[in-house]
């Protein structure tokens, strides 16, 4: 009788274990879709991978957008303005926090932040300010861009320090050791442009908008810095079709050989080791002007959607892009430079990337200066690209392009 009543216990346990298990594999995750137009697309699909295998609970689906930034822009405001939820949460520029808070597309997360105790000092301080609007955070940074110059080490001894000697310099060793070109940067229409411009009218002085949103971009400081973008951009040391240059084309004639010093984003490192110009290209701030060296702060951030269904599982793996293990996958596969800080000092990054554990290199990056802050920032990029390829094609003069910038930068924030 006794071995009867165990043997009914063990079956009663066994089944219920079983039960269990039952429950267990039957527990459905929640799908959420993650957009963004990321490349190299190995990177992120690591991030979601890892994010999915570490947890039982949510399955990240990612949506690759192709196209340039603002190609990129116009398909997220066609699903956002819309109030769908096809997308949960997507990856954006920096300069799109202020007009995606404005419109009501995106959710703040300060009571997500304070709830899970995210260390934000842990942040590099203009990658966190740009998720600020309003005093509320609206994102979390996943990766920092600073525009930077890269150079051929084994035809250049020491980086120029001013425009001027880049000119000078660009002139002097253009055509050394099979190069053609002295110096690409990206001049297409796009907003690669806008930050190759504003380098320049930053690093001579001058602002588009003021600490209290006046547009102060007609000025003689910012007149010096579009002058000298106009002459290296004039010049014969710059490709012949440079107007068509995005950072993919910069990308493809530095690392090709043909130029001797090359204006683009930390990732340019990443991409130089696998090829022969490996152990052969340095990385060093930008030139000054009158008044400074001034990187256009770039990078993205993470956003959630307001109207997902799924809040706490976005917010869960906007989470993990933003923690030290998930900026630690883009970096070590993307090439790109993390907001946390800590990981600059981490061993297997450094080793990769020695110019990681660079002092100045770091210090570049917290300096960089951001574009104008404006809930209608895509607007005011409309309109100086417009007016600097017109001066670009001869069609305007500096002065015209400036005074024309800065009253229709006036009229398009009066209507906002």
């Amino acid at each position: 009788m006794k071995k009867y009543v165990v043997y009914i216990l063990i079956l009663g346990i066994l089944i219920g274990i079983n039960g269990c298990r039952k429950k267990k594999a039957q527990v459905k995750k929640i799908k959420i879709i993650y957009a963004s137009n990321m490349y190299p697309i190995p990177a992120t699909e690591e991030v979601i991978k890892r994010f999915n295998a570490i947890q039982n609970k949510i399955e990240v689906v990612h949506l690759n957008l192709s196209g340039t930034t603002n190609e990129v822009h116009d398909k997220y405001e066609t699903i956002l303005s819309r109030r769908s939820h096809d997308i949960d949460l997507f990856l954006g520029d920096v300069v799109w926090v202020a007009e995606m808070a404005q419109k009501g597309y995106i959710l703040d997360i300060d009571d997500y932040i304070k709830r899970d105790n995210i260390n934000l000092s842990n942040y590099i301080e203009g990658s966190l300010k740009a998720t600020y609007y309003k005093n509320k955070i609206w994102g979390l940074p996943i990766f920092i861009d600073a525009g930077m110059l890269f150079y051929r080490k084994d035809i250049v001894a020491t980086p120029p320090k001013s425009w001027d000697e880049l000119i000078e310099m660009a002139k002097r060793y253009k055509g050394k050791k099979g190069t053609v070109d002295g110096y690409d940067f990206q001049c297409y229409s796009y907003e690669g442009l806008i930050c190759n411009f504003l380098e320049y009218i930053y690093s001579y002085g001058g602002e588009v908008l003021d600490s209290n949103e006046n547009v102060v971009i007609d000025s003689k400081e910012a007149k010096r810095g579009f002058e000298k973008f106009m002459e290296i951009e004039k010049s014969d040391f710059v490709p012949k079709d440079i107007k068509n240059y995005k950072e993919k084309e910069s990308e493809n004639n530095f690392l090709g050989g043909k130029s001797v010093f090359s204006r683009n984003w930390p990732y340019l490192w990443s991409e130089s080791l696998k090829t022969d110009l490996k152990g052969k290209i340095g990385i060093s701030p930008l030139p000054k002007g009158d008044k400074k060296s001034a990187a256009v702060l770039g990078g993205w951030v993470g956003m959630i959607n307001k109207s997902t269904k799924h809040k706490e599982e976005a917010w869960e793996f906007l989470k993990f892009l933003a923690s030290e293990e998930g900026e630690k996958i883009r970096a070590i596969k993307n090439g790109v430079s993390p907001t946390y800080i800590p990981l600059y000092r981490d061993k297997g990054l450094t080793e990769l990337y020695p110019y990681f554990k660079n002092p100045e290199f770091l210090k570049a990056l917290k300096a960089a200066v951001p574009r104008p802050v404006s809930p209608v920032y895509p607007k005011v990029s409309e309109i100086m690209q417009i007016e600097i390829l017109k001066v670009i094609n001869n069609e305007e003069t500096i002065d015209q392009s400036l005074k024309n910038m800065e009253m229709k930068i006036k009229d398009a924030i009066k209507s906002k």
